[in-house]
């Protein structure tokens, strides 16, 4: 196992490298594993692709918006969503019920747990504060050492694979979101003095649906 001191560059795992107890399974579509100073940091990532309504979309009222995401990405105890989800999973790290190749669990002193969405949510800086908070309220996340949840769009997300950013700036970009930092989006944040790319570019869809296929077929991943 690989101590604080013992890596020097992130580490990107799949549920086909978690090393379950006999008979468990299960975990996130992703863990990145970084190291930062003297102590490992992880992303837990669940990549999900339901939509909200038409009327969320165009009004973006907050209202309209907690219906949509309690439904779509929280969830119930009997249907479980992307929220549920990553709060079991770092449950189940936490408790050793699964394990990475080469990593300490122990040693891994902050968990950032983050939703993919495959299609543009209406989000701003309010509404992420908002959303984490409705995750806490069911009593998800609250586990030590982890931090609110995060939403990252699609277009979020193509920006950060595209660059190759490595793993300490991938984590940078994450500690200051999640202490509410630069809530712009990722595209503006790694495109400063250019014009960043609009939701509408062709360029950007047509790229996009090449890195989402490659992240499906990846990762496993059932589109929804």
């Amino acid at each position: 196992m690989l101590g604080p001191t013992g890596m020097s560059s992130s580490r990107w795992y799949t549920p086909d490298q978690y090393v379950w107890q006999k008979g468990l399974s299960g975990g996130p579509d992703a863990i990145i594993i970084g190291q930062t100073g003297k102590s490992l940091e992880a992303i837990f990532l669940e990549i999900k692709s339901p939509r909200p309504r038409k009327q969320t979309q165009v009004s973006g009222d907050l209202e309209l918006l907690k219906i949509d995401w309690t439904r779509f990405l929280i969830g119930s105890p009997r249907e479980r969503k992307e929220a549920r989800q990553l709060d079991q999973a770092v449950t189940d790290f936490r408790n050793s019920k699964f394990s990475l190749p080469g990593i300490d669990q122990n040693t891994v002193a902050t968990i950032y747990p983050i939703i993919v969405t495959l299609d543009q949510w209406p989000f701003s800086l309010k509404n992420y504060q908002a959303f984490a908070e409705d995750v806490r309220a069911e009593g998800l996340l609250r586990q030590p050492q982890v931090m609110p949840i995060d939403i990252w769009s699609c277009f979020d997300f193509e920006t950060l694979c595209t660059r190759v950013i490595s793993g300490g700036q991938i984590f940078q970009i994450v500690r200051h979101r999640s202490l509410g930092e630069d809530y712009l989006p990722l595209w503006f944040q790694l495109n400063l003095g250019g014009s960043a790319p609009g939701p509408n570019s062709p360029t950007l869809e047509k790229s996009w649906d090449k890195l989402r296929d490659a992240m499906v077929a990846d990762l496993g991943l059932k589109e929804e």
